[in-house]
């Protein structure tokens, strides 16, 4: 299931930005982006 979403998540949202909620990394390894929050602060 994972494999599907991220190829989902690369044809057809290629140019929008995405907003991805994931506590392993492997979810997130090919994001242009990543922002970590702790203890619901940016850091």
């Amino acid at each position: 299931a994972r494999s599907i979403m991220k190829k989902v998540l690369k044809t057809k949202f290629k140019t929008q930005t995405i907003i991805i909620l994931a506590h392993y990394l492997s979810s997130i390894i090919d994001s242009d982006r990543v922002l970590l929050l702790k203890n619901g602060k940016l850091v």
